[in-house]
């Protein structure tokens, strides 16, 4: 804007300049009188008029010019605000959509990390499907062979517990019920139902190692008594009545109980340690022979 000003200046002073050059050819010399030869010449009014019309429209002239040239630059310059108004506009366009064009490239690059992570996750977990298919064929297969032979497990628990010193052997029996009775619900699962019966193999398993103190009654039924009975692991199993006078032992070549009055006071101990009323200390009690076996 100031350059076009500056322009403009100059030119109305070169206009201003040529006027004052026509006006001053036109005039006389300051001080300078007219020569003989243009007083001996004979003045020709009508030329002289004549040219004094032809220069006085010369100062108009150059006013008009002027309005003109300054008319013209006030154009310019208002076209050349609109041209830099529209210049910036389309800069600030230009701007925005390359920052929204470098935007636009920062997702791609991010949405194309991603979906690399989304196929590599894809892939893996069809690897797993593959497996988990597998694994269901296996447990078809398995379940087969494994339901037959948890049965064949009960039916083994049963019949050694109907062997074994008969300790605690209704809570035993009933245990061997509820596990057949598991086998055939359908709502539970193969691996429960083989759970519960390793978890019974375990507590029979606990039973030959613990000393155990219980009540419970001897005799059939209608000729039964309460008695304390000591089980001590799976090598002895003795009774003792409620006033201590009468002791007895399992045994298990007869399958009976046989009197033991002579362990009475060993019984009486056992059942206290049992109980934990006393410190533990070394007892004796009858053991069955030992058995050759073929």
């Amino acid at each position: 804007m100031f350059k076009s000003h500056e322009a403009t200046l100059a030119k109305c002073l070169t206009i201003g300049a040529l006027s004052l050059a026509v006006i001053f050819e036109s005039a006389p010399a300051f001080g300078q009188e007219p020569s003989a030869s243009a007083e001996a010449q004979p003045v020709n009014t009508n030329q002289s008029q004549q040219g004094a019309s032809e220069q006085d429209p010369e100062p108009d002239v150059v006013a008009g010019t002027f309005d003109e040239v300054v008319e013209q630059e006030v154009r310019e310059n208002e076209l050349s605000a609109d041209i830099q108004d529209r210049i910036d506009a389309i800069s600030e366009d230009t701007d925005a959509m390359a920052s929204q064009y470098r935007a636009s490239l920062q997702n791609t690059r991010q949405l194309k990390v991603y979906n690399r992570q989304l196929e590599d996750l894809i892939a893996a977990q069809e690897q797993e499907k593959i497996s988990l298919r597998k694994q269901i064929d296996d447990v078809t297969v398995l379940s087969r062979g494994v339901l037959p032979h948890m049965q064949e497990m009960i039916a083994t628990l049963e019949q050694f517990i109907e062997l074994d010193m008969p300790f605690l052997i209704e809570e035993r029996r009933r245990r061997v019920e509820n596990l057949k009775d598991l086998m055939g619900r359908a709502d539970v699962t193969i691996s429960e139902k083989y759970r519960r019966i390793m978890e019974s193999y375990q507590i029979e398993n606990d039973y030959g190692r613990t000393i155990e103190a219980y009540r419970g009654e001897l005799g059939p039924e209608g000729e039964s008594r309460t008695v304390d009975y000591l089980r001590i692991g799976r090598i002895a199993l003795l009774y003792q009545t409620l006033d201590g006078q009468e002791s007895g032992v399992w045994n298990g070549q007869t399958e009976e109980w046989s009197s033991a009055p002579e362990y009475r006071i060993a019984v009486r101990e056992g059942l206290r340690m049992a109980r934990k009323q006393r410190a533990p200390e070394l007892i004796q009690v009858p053991l069955p022979a030992a058995e050759e076996v073929h």
